[in-house]
Parts: structure tokens; C-alpha cells; sequence
């Protein structure tokens, strides 16, 4: 029986030196591929506070180019990289309070490239990649990353997508916590190593995907109960 606290200090840690300064030399990340089904129409979640959530499109990403400009800057992106993405059918959704953005979240219709796994995701004429998201760390906590979530599915649901695509480092807690909410399996593990300037991805084997998907799957189990780790 894998103990669920010391998993998931092994998940935050494995791969990742403490020390910042041989962080800019060697950086280990290991990422899930996930995959969820649309079986049926998606139940819309609403955030703890009042959120006005917008979309932004190819046909309208120049007049909100004061949210597009914030969006770079929280993706670390060139703004012109960012409008390119609108061009090659991508779609973001954000989530504004008090006419700030406190969140975001990405819909690509194309075959996708994500910084932690090599190859182009290619999801097929049914499939879409949801991510990356983001929410400003002030609200956190409000629901706002699953309400931006499951608007997302209802959107792509209503327009006849019904398979779902997403990654995340697992690592990162606060992600696998809504991944496991909205109940993506793991379908893929991929290893991702920077030496200095240089990028190598090992092949991954079966074995590695059942030891994570075991950890990932007694998350969830663990979560469902709610008498997990999550609560720290």
C-alpha cells in the first residue's frame, strides 16, 4: 500500500534540486498525459464569488488587447506569440473580477505542443487539448480554476467534441487536485530532462506508467474520502 503523504512529498520533490542555483543547470520533470470522455452534458461549476467570463477568439482578440497584454505577461510569452496562438485555433477563456483578470484557461482545436512531452498531441477530429490555465494567487481557493473548467466542456461539448486532452507535472499539487475533481485518467507518462541549454526526453516504459498511475489513482480514492493530504 503506497502511503499518500510521503507519495506526494515524492511527487512535489522528485527530479527537482532544492538548491536554485543547480536549478539553472539541471531541471528533471515528469508529466501525465490525461484523457477525459464526454459522455454527456457537462454540469457547469460556479466560483465562490461573482466572476464575469469571457471569450477570446480569433474575431475578437484585438479588442481585448489590455487582457491578451496580461495574459503574456502571466504566460512569460511575447505578445505577438500570444496572438498567433488565436490564429492557429486556439481559444481562451478568462475569468474577470472587478474588471481585473484573475484567471485563464486555453482551448486548442489543432494537434498540440506542450513544454513537457516531445511529440505534437494528436487528438483526432473529436478531440480537443484543454490548457494551460492559470489563476492569480489571490484567488486561488474560489473555485474559479473549476468554473473556468467546466465552461470549457460545455463549450467544446455543445460544439460536438466529446475527448478531452491535458498534461500536468506531477509535481504540481494544486493541478493534480482539479485534474482528480474532474476525474482526467492518465494515459501517458513522459519524462522531460534540461541539462543547461540542452532538452532530452527519455522514453518512458509500461511499468513507469503503472507505478504513477497507481500513486494517481490512490490520490483520487484518497481524495474521495476526504481524509487525504490534500486538506494541507
Amino acid at each position: 500500500m503506497i502511503n499518500i503523504k510521503k507519495s506526494i512529498d515524492t511527487l512535489r520533490d522528485e527530479g527537482l534540486s532544492k538548491n536554485s542555483i543547480i536549478k539553472l543547470f539541471f531541471e528533471k520533470h515528469t508529466h501525465f498525459l490525461l484523457f477525459k470522455k464526454l459522455d454527456s452534458t457537462p454540469n457547469i461549476i460556479h466560483a465562490l464569488i461573482d466572476i464575469d467570463f469571457r471569450f477570446i477568439k480569433k474575431n475578437n482578440y484585438r479588442k481585448n488587447k489590455k487582457y491578451v497584454k496580461e495574459i503574456s505577461s502571466m504566460m512569460f510569452e511575447n505578445f505577438e506569440k500570444i496572438n498567433l496562438k488565436f490564429h492557429n485555433n486556439s481559444e481562451c477563456l478568462i475569468a474577470i473580477f472587478n474588471k481585473s483578470l484573475v484567471g485563464y484557461i486555453w482551448i486548442n482545436f489543432n494537434n498540440y505542443k506542450t513544454k513537457g512531452i516531445k511529440n505534437l498531441i494528436r487528438m483526432g477530429p473529436k478531440g480537443v487539448y484543454i490548457g494551460p490555465a492559470y489563476i492569480t494567487p489571490k484567488f486561488r481557493g474560489k473555485k474559479i480554476y473549476e468554473a473556468l473548467l467546466s465552461r470549457s466542456f460545455k463549450y467544446v461539448y455543445d460544439l460536438g467534441y466529446t475527448q478531452v486532452y491535458g498534461a500536468v507535472s506531477h509535481n504540481n499539487i494544486p493541478s493534480i487536485k482539479g485534474c482528480l475533481k474532474q476525474k482526467y485518467e492518465p494515459i501517458e507518462i513522459h519524462y522531460r530532462i534540461r541539462i543547461g541549454p540542452f532538452v532530452i526526453y527519455p522514453k518512458s516504459k509500461k511499468e513507469d506508467l503503472e507505478y504513477y498511475s497507481k500513486i494517481y489513482y490512490q490520490l483520487r480514492d484518497s481524495f474521495i474520502r476526504k481524509n487525504s493530504y490534500f486538506k494541507k
